[in-house]
């Protein structure tokens, strides 16, 4: 033990250890230091030692001997190579960075760290480790609010309080007279002088809003507030006592803490890791959004109501910059406010106004992050949700508990069943759609149509379930629409209702396993479908010959939304051993939970999918209403119905598994595509559809005889269009490869215009040999012997260099360019392409420049329609020989950005078995010569695979919506690159042994052939 210093001695001795002399070595023992600091947790050290050193009997003595030589935290909050990295005199394996923090670095102001520990919870988001140091420089306004109810919790609170290392006032609510005394003693023996308000408010359980509307004048006065409580949590015990280490930690953690949340003034509210007991699916409205979006009207009329999961901070004690909870102290409490609900005393308002902190927070401009002292760590801008709860899930676990049950219940759509539309209401619209088809006189289908369904409902007071034939008979009334047109209506909602639904991956084999095991099976669910229009969906489903019993809404007059269904479910199945299986949270779990049923959560996809990042990328393209920078609301309303078509089978694939090894491990973390095929579907199969339908629609297509897929990128395109051609759209023209490249056209049409130069100074300029820039450039091939393979040329740097070379040589290229010229002309009449300009052809590419469109016209004379992905500005020009350039998914300004975001994907992708083409041979008809194989070639059934992927994609959506489908999306461009969006901003990865695969063709420009992924990093 280090002999106490005094004096001038002592202060030197601190000045030393501080600059790096009188380090504290693990020769000096320091034990009752360490004990008395309280970083020392002895539970958490031997947990993390390895487990054949977990057996020791002393923990303190081994982290003194063996865990300080070897750099092993004492406990969460303190991490000695952080430490060491910031005292760098000190010597790793010689001294004990804990004790001389203690001794001598806390006094010098040297900062402590947490361990950081990501593994603990998982997740992927940013963190910084926690901060042992003192409170804030500058003096800063702390008001802590407590709801007292139970004096022996409180007392608790003021414990911890009185050991805080700063200034702040009280600000008490209780409910009684006596309580009052009660809290204002405890207080008194706790030692705290600070300030203290105590104020009387009524009965209402815990509620945030009780204190925000009794002390909303004496909060305004303070800069940040700690809101505490003394309510028990679900399993009964204080919620405090297990938060108490993320919102009062170590007098040290807590300096941290506070200077952390006064020094960053982007922080509006430090939350802390959710009580364990709070579900992962908790985290949302839980059935509430329609009251959650009439209370977020009322404290911020602009504020955005989230869907699914989000964050906020679960237990209803957390730290915010008050100025941040403005919306909150704003407000005009009523009494309806408090309500709570009398079953199982759930405090709904509460809850609603809990949830509703981090949204307000976020809505004023403030980021909301997350103190997690278990793993040292703080989550900046995001929380974990106890998303590591759902991690553990497995279908093994699901399994046991169906063994474990007497009867076993499941939701049915959801939970058993999945559209591939990205949302329920994408079905009806697509069925309006059609019906607007067919019936121009009919407007509006969708709106009209839900809005009979209202009504219906309204008929029967809200509380019972309606059928088809009540919705439209409503319908029919309401609108005077033909009983023709009506039937056909109906027809198709129930045809695609059919077409939609599948198995959720995995679910039929516990439904299965439960039939196998013996158990009584029950299917409940709330739809509008009866059991004639169901029965047919899960005996076509296999879902149908494993079912005891179904409870329908529409048939039994109850709902579990509502309640009452579970009350007709618990009196005929009985509650003891009854197991329901539902992905709804208010009315699988919450409700049937409050009647003694066991409840298992299965989150849908749509709910995982909200809770990852791609959730921004898909939902920005499914966006029904777009504001302009002037506030001018723009319908888009066909386009977010082409997104839902395109991106719900996304979703249905990459989420439809309800347990999180589909998820690679973690739900919320960024997705891994990791294999070739689920590449093709999520990447290129949207967009390969979505041009599909734009040129099968398109008015060219129509006035072209054929049309000429360029190669190599047409070489998948077209085998989709044969496809489409031969099952869906046989009016199609007729689809042929054309291979040509930019080297034969540019070569070719030099014997029209004469000028090599003008094609040395396109594009990006060359780096390369000479030999090279003629060969890739103007088609000329130098002797294997010439000078010129040797000299490296850059150009634009280097263009008089150029320029005298080809002006040296210029009768030779041109001589080789009319040969080649007259060999791409007999090779376009094999074709059948007229030369004379008597007919319009189709050119389909991926665009950009239409380069090889110019040249071919230019040297050949015909016409041709070009069809591409995208066109740039300069696309316009080839309507200066005959031709016409469309840019079906961009055009412009939004060509180029399609370009820099997702060409190099689609060129490393669409490409083709052989090598470019180099020029065509002597004999008749022509036939291509193509050049060396590249990485992509070597690669192909890699490529081909992912082609597949795509291929399928196309054929289940189309047979599940319909050849009409086509149509359908022709305002999909976003959608048709959203997740070559979400790729190119990290919010999507690719496996690395895929990327290897990807490579792009630029010899055009001397680079040979690029890796697109390492040129993308920079590798």
């Amino acid at each position: 033990m280090i002999p106490a210093r005094t004096g001038r001695a002592a202060e030197r001795t601190a000045e030393n250890d501080a600059d790096g002399e009188g380090a504290t070595t693990m020769t000096q023992d320091g034990r009752e230091h360490v004990v008395d600091s309280g970083l020392f947790d002895a539970a958490w050290y031997r947990a993390r030692l390895p487990n054949a050193g977990r057996d020791i009997a002393d923990p303190l003595d081994h982290f003194m001997t063996v865990g300080a030589r070897e750099g092993l935290p004492p406990g969460p909050l303190f991490d000695p190579p952080r430490y060491f990295a910031r005292s760098w005199h000190l010597e790793a394996g010689v001294d004990n960075a804990l004790l001389h923090y203690l001794l001598a670095g806390r006094a010098a102001g040297v900062v402590g760290e947490g361990v950081c520990d990501t593994a603990l919870r998982g997740g992927d988001g940013p963190v910084e480790p926690t901060l042992l140091a003192g409170p804030p420089s500058q003096p800063r306004s702390l008001a802590i609010a407590l709801h007292v109810s139970r004096p022996e919790v409180f007392q608790v609170i003021c414990q911890r309080l009185a050991t805080l290392p700063c200034h702040y006032t009280l600000l008490i609510l209780t409910d009684s007279v006596e309580l009052r005394s009660v809290c204002e003693a405890i207080v008194e023996s706790a030692g705290i002088w600070e300030p203290a308000i105590v104020r009387l408010s009524p009965v209402r359980r815990y509620n945030i809003a009780s204190v925000f509307s009794v002390f909303h004048n004496a909060l305004r006065h303070h800069e940040f507030t700690l809101f505490l409580h003394t309510e028990l949590g679900v399993d009964g015990r204080p919620v405090f006592d297990e938060l108490r280490q993320n919102l009062l930690p170590h007098p040290d953690a807590f300096g941290g803490l506070f200077s952390r949340l006064a020094d960053d003034a982007a922080l509006g509210l430090l939350q802390p890791t959710p009580p364990s007991a709070t579900p992962y699916w908790a985290f949302g409205w839980v059935g509430q959004g329609a009251q959650a979006r009439a209370a977020l009207r009322r404290l911020k009329p602009d504020a955005s109501c989230p869907e699914g999961y989000f964050d906020y901070p679960a237990g209803g004690m957390f730290w915010a910059r008050t100025r941040a909870l403005a919306p909150f102290l704003d407000m005009a409490w009523t009494d309806a406010d408090f309500r709570v609900v009398a079953r199982g005393g759930v405090a709904d308002a509460a809850a609603l106004f809990e949830r509703a902190i981090g949204v307000i927070v976020r809505g004023e401009g403030f980021r909301c992050d997350e103190y997690d002292a278990q793993a040292g760590l703080i989550r900046v801008g995001w929380g974990r949700r106890n998303f590591d709860r759902y991690e553990a899930f497995s279908s093994a676990r699901l399994k046991i508990a169906v063994e474990e049950a007497r009867v076993v219940s499941f939701d049915i759509f959801d939970t058993l069943l999945q559209r591939i539309a990205l949302t329920p209401d994408a079905v009806q619209r697509y069925a309006g759609w059609l019906v607007e088809q067919a019936y121009p006189e009919i407007q509006n289908f969708f709106d009209r149509r839900k809005s009979a369904e209202d009504t219906a409902r309204a008929a029967l007071g809200w509380t019972d379930d309606v059928g088809l034939d009540e919705i439209y008979s409503g319908l029919e009334e309401a609108t005077g629409w033909s009983a023709e047109s009506l039937a056909f209506a109906r027809s198709k909602e129930e045809e695609l209702d059919a077409r939609q639904l599948q198995p959720r991956p995995g679910m039929l084999e516990v439904l299965r396993h439960a039939r196998k095991r013996g158990r009584r099976v029950i299917l409940v669910s709330d739809t509008y479908l009866r059991r004639t229009e169901l029965d047919p969906i899960l005996a076509r489903t296999g879902v149908l010959a494993l079912v005891d019993e179904i409870y329908l809404s529409s048939e039994r007059f109850a709902r579990k939304d509502r309640g009452d269904m579970w009350d007709l479910v618990v009196s005929a199945e009985g509650a003891d051993g009854l197991l329901h299986v539902g992905d709804n949270e208010r009315s699988d779990l919450f409700n049937a939970a409050q009647r003694g049923v066991k409840t298992i959560h299965v989150p849908s996809a749509l709910s995982l999918l909200r809770a990852n990042p791609v959730e921004a990328d898909i939902f920005a393209a499914a966006r029904k209403e777009h504001v302009s920078d002037e506030g001018v609301r723009i319908d888009r309303s066909d386009e977010a119905l082409a997104a839902e078509i395109l991106l719900g089978p996304i979703v249905a694939a990459t989420f439809g598994s309800p347990f999180p090894s589909a998820q690679r491990g973690g739900v919320a973390r960024t997705l891994t595509l990791s294999s070739a095929s689920e590449m093709g579907k999520m990447l290129f199969g949207p967009l390969l559809l979505c041009f599909m339908s734009k040129l099968a629609q398109h008015p060219a297509t129509a006035r072209v005889e054929k049309i000429f897929f360029l190669a190599r990128e047409g070489y998948f395109l077209l085998k989709l269009y044969q496809e489409v051609r031969a099952r869906w759209l046989p009016g199609l023209p007729e689809g042929v490869y054309f291979c040509c490249s930019r080297r034969v056209a540019n070569s070719a049409s030099l014997s029209r215009n004469g000028d090599p130069l003008g094609l040395v100074k396109i594009g990006e300029g060359f780096r390369g040999t000479m030999a090279g820039m003629l060969d890739a450039r103007l088609g000329y091939t130098v002797s294997p012997d010439s000078p010129l393979r040797a000299m490296r040329i850059v150009t634009p740097e280097e263009f008089d260099k150029a320029r005298s070379i080809i002006t040296l040589l210029r009768s030779d290229i041109l001589a080789q360019t009319r040969k080649n010229a007259a060999r791409l002309h007999v090779y376009c009449e094999s074709l059948g392409i007229r030369t004379d300009g008597s007919a319009l052809y189709g050119m389909v590419d991926v665009g950009y420049s239409a380069t090889i469109q110019r040249r071919v016209q230019e040297t050949t004379g015909a016409r041709f329609a070009g069809l591409y992905m995208a066109t740039g500005q300069l696309a316009a020009s080839v309507e200066e020989t005959g031709g016409l350039a469309f840019g079906l998914l961009a055009e412009g300004a939004a060509g180029d950005r399609f370009q820099r975001v997702c060409g190099l994907m689609i060129e490393a992708f669409l490409t083709a078995p052989h090598g470019q083409t180099m020029g065509y041979d002597d004999s008749i008809p022509p036939r291509p010569v193509f050049g060396a194989e590249g990485v992509s070639q070597k690669n192909f059934s890699v490529l081909e695979e992912i082609f597949s992927g795509a291929l399928d994609y196309c054929r289940t959506v189309v047979e599940a919506y319909g050849a009409e489908v086509f149509g359908a999306l022709a305002q999909g461009e976003r959608a048709a690159t959203t997740m070559l969006g979400a790729l190119a901003s990290g919010r999507l990865v690719i496996a690395p042994e895929l990327t290897e695969a990807l490579a792009v063709d630029d010899q055009f420009c001397g680079r040979g052939e690029i890796h697109i992924f390492k040129h993308m990093t920079g590798a």
